[in-house]
C-alpha cells in the first residue's frame, strides 16, 4: 500500500451515521500522529474542529481566514449566555441591556448573544434585581459555526441582530 506524507479527503464523513463518523476521525488522528499532513475538506465544522490543528475558511473560492480553530472563535468576539428559567419568570427586556445582541426564547431556556463579559455582568444584575429563579447559567465564548458565519459574512440578516463584517486573514 501507498504510504504517501500528504492526504487529501473530500466530505469523507458525509453521509455516515455519528459513531461511523467517530471511527473515521479515529483513523484518521492514527495517520495523523504519524506524521502525516491531512487536508480534510470538509463543511462539518464540528469535524474541522476535531480533526484539524489549523482550518482555512473558503468563500466564492477565496481563502477569507487561516488560522486555529479556538483562535477563530476568538476573532468572532462574542459571548453566549444561556439562562434556564421557568416559564413564567418575568424580565425586562434583555436587548436593551448595553452589549446584548440577541435574545432568543425556546421552551425554558433564554439565550443571549452578547459582545463582552460586561454584558454579563449586566444580565446577572437584572436577575439578581427581579429576583428570578434562576436554574441554570452558563457562559460560552462564540461557536465555529459563528465563526464561519461571521468569517464568510453570512449571517442571516435579522432585525435584532447588528450587522457582522467579515474578517480577512
Amino acid at each position: 500500500m501507498h504510504d504517501p506524507r500528504v492526504l487529501f479527503l473530500d466530505e469523507l464523513t458525509t453521509g455516515l451515521d455519528p459513531h461511523a463518523r467517530r471511527l473515521v476521525w479515529e483513523l484518521i488522528r492514527t495517520i495523523r500522529n504519524r506524521g502525516k499532513t491531512i487536508f480534510p475538506g470538509t463543511d462539518l465544522i464540528e469535524e474541522a474542529k476535531a480533526l484539524c490543528d489549523r482550518v482555512a475558511v473558503f468563500f466564492h473560492g477565496q481563502i477569507v481566514a487561516r488560522d486555529t480553530p479556538s483562535r477563530l472563535i476568538a476573532h468572532v468576539g462574542e459571548l453566549h449566555i444561556s439562562l434556564r428559567l421557568p416559564r413564567a419568570t418575568s424580565l425586562p427586556p434583555l436587548l436593551q441591556l448595553p452589549g446584548i445582541r440577541t435574545v432568543e426564547t425556546r421552551n425554558e431556556t433564554l439565550s443571549n448573544r452578547a459582545e463582552d463579559g460586561r454584558a454579563v455582568a449586566a444580565v446577572v444584575q437584572v436577575l439578581v434585581q427581579v429576583g428570578a429563579p434562576l436554574r441554570e447559567l452558563r457562559v460560552t465564548r462564540g461557536r465555529h459555526k459563528d465563526a464561519y458565519l461571521a468569517l464568510t459574512g453570512a449571517v442571516a440578516p435579522r432585525e435584532d441582530r447588528k450587522p457582522c463584517t467579515a474578517l480577512h486573514a
